[in-house]
């Protein structure tokens, strides 16, 4: 990813936003029966390339502009199972934080997407 992305913004130049929203369906699984490999396949894709890509545009994004970057609500309600789902979308919110302090005066924003259970409202 490195060496394409790093040529296409070469190509592309200066920008105001970066959007980030990559992701995979999301491992749930108890912890004993968790697959490592495929656990670092997620870190790989929502963390990791997620860090890539802000390190790569950063020095490309025009005065005035952001970063963005989407995570899921796993991190802040697991559910039982959920022990690598939380912890990808939870290093996103890190992220951001971190992101906000290092490369001030960027606005570095996190959404977390989410669901809604709708009701009948009949008892």
């Amino acid at each position: 990813m490195s060496a394409t992305f790093k040529t296409f913004l070469k190509k592309t130049g200066d920008f105001d936003h970066l959007v980030f929203t990559a992701g995979d369906t999301l491992q749930l699984d108890e912890l004993a029966a968790t697959d490592l490999t495929k656990a670092r396949r997620a870190f790989e894709l929502r963390y990791w390339a997620a860090l890539a890509a802000v390190k790569y545009a950063s020095p490309h994004i025009r005065n005035g502009g952001s970063i963005v970057l989407t995570t899921g609500v796993a991190g802040r309600r697991p559910h039982k199972g959920w022990t690598i789902a939380a912890s990808v979308c939870g290093t996103i919110e890190a992220l951001t934080r971190a992101l906000a302090v290092e490369l001030a005066p960027f606005a570095s924003t996190r959404y977390v997407l989410a669901w809604c259970e709708r009701t009948s409202g009949k008892a």
